[in-house]
């Protein structure tokens, strides 16, 4: 879709620091656990908590994110998730390669790329079609900026 060659964050004080990092942003939270429908959909994710009014873009977006000491490569979806009755705006990241426990830990997690926006489905199956789109539109970023980097 496009870049992040300009700030889509808000300054969120305290819950979350989001500062501009190269051409990406920045978010970083404690995760915690969520209702692990991820998982079932074949993309567990880490999530974090962001407050309802922190002005944050909707979407999916190719990411890398520090964790354990490692940097990972990554999808995430920021928003309320409408399609399982989410109300609640939060970070979920799928992590590339990981296979672990991250509950508690600090997740630092740089934002490049917009890949889909977010939208309601009408069933469990289109949810399940749409992240497995969009965890190939993150694996297709990562490999073209691979290509224009070597």
């Amino acid at each position: 879709m496009r870049s992040l060659d300009r700030p889509v964050f808000a300054n969120l004080g305290d819950t979350v620091a989001v500062v501009p990092r190269y051409r990406a942003r920045t978010i970083a939270g404690t995760v915690v656990v969520g209702r692990r429908l991820g998982r079932l959909l074949g993309a567990p994710t880490a999530n974090i908590r962001l407050p309802l009014d922190a002005g944050i873009e909707h979407g999916s977006f190719a990411v890398e994110a520090d964790a354990l000491g490692r940097t990972y490569r990554g999808c995430a979806h920021v928003g309320s998730c409408p399609s399982v009755g989410g109300t609640t705006v939060g970070l979920e990241v799928h992590l590339f390669g990981f296979d672990g426990d991250l509950y508690g830990e600090r997740l630092t997690v740089r934002f490049f790329e917009k890949v889909s926006e977010e939208r309601q489905l009408d069933s469990l199956a289109m949810l399940k079609a749409k992240i497995a789109r969009d965890l190939t539109a993150c694996a297709a970023y990562f490999r073209r900026r691979d290509d224009r980097s070597s």
